[in-house]
């Protein structure tokens, strides 16, 4: 489906709704149904006439910047949530009919209304509570149940944050930081003090991706490279390869009985899968 802005990021709400995120400001649910009628790809001509006639059921507005997260959860109950470059995390009930959001989540600090700070990636560090990554550097916690919604913050890294993603399937444990220095940082978030408890100098360049299989997290930089880090053996570096020419903006481990396998995606506009038989990475 083209749009008329750009898309920065994309999630499953459920197993048949796909949330997108764009530069407009804009937060759009897609009916799966609606987008598999479109395969297998018609004619330019035809598919102009169907992108005008695949419309989203939904549309959430209010952000004055562009979404650069998206992310939802379905327990226990149906919401999705958005961060953007003005600042603000939105967080919405895509059951309720309602023109406003059920939260605003703003990142600035009010004794520095100067400070411009960005949301840069978000995920849900538990079924009720939401972890945001800003380019203060700050990881916050968010109890959205609770009408004054942050419930920690911590300082991950003395630079902006460019990723995010939980210890676990499921979160409920911890998180994983992707930093602009090139670090990845893991935060112990059992406890209301949310501490880092250890760091990896994995790469020169901004880590844009991050995904997590057990026992391992995958991530991307912008130099094009991904690095395998043994959770169990303080982040060491399994492995690192370079498989794209362009910053590595998505990650996602897919699920297999043989060997684990994983996709990449990058700016260069490919999309790569990585298989490991052997323990020797082949793309």
């Amino acid at each position: 489906v083209a749009r008329g802005a750009g898309v920065a990021d994309v999630a499953w709400l459920g197993a048949e709704t796909v949330v997108s995120g764009d530069d407009a400001g804009d937060v759009s649910l897609w009916p799966c149904a609606a987008l598999s009628a479109a395969s297998p790809a018609p004619a330019s001509a035809d598919a102009e006439a169907l992108d005008a006639a695949l419309e989203p059921t939904a549309k959430f507005g209010g952000h004055t910047g562009a979404v650069t997260c998206v992310c939802a959860t379905e327990s226990p109950r149906q919401q999705l949530a958005s961060g953007s470059l003005d600042g603000t995390v939105m967080v919405w009930e895509t059951g309720v009919a309602r023109e406003a959001p059920l939260h605003t989540l703003p990142h600035r600090v009010r004794a520095e209304p100067w400070r411009d700070v960005q949301v840069r990636a978000l995920c849900w560090a538990a079924p009720a509570t939401l972890a945001s990554a800003a380019s203060d550097g700050a990881v916050r916690l968010w109890d959205v149940r609770a009408p004054s919604p942050l419930a920690a913050q911590v300082q991950a890294a003395p630079v902006a944050l460019r990723s995010l993603c939980p210890t676990a399937a499921g979160g409920g444990g911890g998180l994983f930081v992707g930093t602009e220095a090139g670090e990845v940082v893991e935060l112990d978030c059992r406890s209301a003090s949310c501490a880092v408890m250890r760091r990896a100098a994995t790469f020169s360049a901004p880590v844009g991706s991050l995904a997590v299989a057990p026992g391992i997290v995958a991530a991307g930089a912008d130099d094009g490279s991904v690095a395998l880090l043994d959770v169990s053996n303080s982040l060491s570096t399994v492995r690192k390869f370079a498989p794209h020419t362009d910053f590595v903006r998505a990650l996602c481990w897919l699920p297999r009985t043989d060997w684990p396998s994983l996709l990449s995606g990058g700016w260069d506009r490919k999309i790569l899968l990585h298989t490991d038989p052997g323990n020797a990475m082949s793309t």
